[in-house]
């Protein structure tokens, strides 16, 4: 993984400044430390249609970041969660994924 900042410094403005995006792949690339961001851009953008963020290891205060995030979103029908660590097991965690999701297409998660 790269360091700790780069993501949020050169990957998420670049993202930004992307007025189409619609697909977001970073399964395998992301740490707690880069969660915030990708929420944040989850907040911002209007136009994202999957999200996969399979094998990403989140502790709970990120997973519940991102779950708020994904719940706030328009447009996010396809969100993948597969071998991710969600807030070390907390079932309170996997619960706020699946509400957020409620809206989506589909939602993957497990081994």
């Amino acid at each position: 993984l790269p360091p700790q900042s780069f993501f949020r410094d050169r990957i998420i403005p670049a993202l930004e400044g992307t007025a189409s995006l619609h697909t977001l792949q970073l399964s395998n690339c992301l740490n707690n430390s880069d969660v915030p961001a990708v929420s944040s851009f989850l907040m911002a953008n209007k136009t994202l249609h999957s999200l996969d963020l399979s094998r990403c290891d989140l502790d709970l205060d990120t997973a519940m970041s991102l779950a708020r995030a994904i719940k706030g979103h328009p447009v996010l029908y396809d969100i993948d969660l597969k071998q991710c660590s969600l807030g070390g097991g907390n079932v309170d965690v996997l619960n706020k994924i699946l509400v957020a999701c409620k809206d989506g297409d589909r939602l993957a998660i497990g081994h």
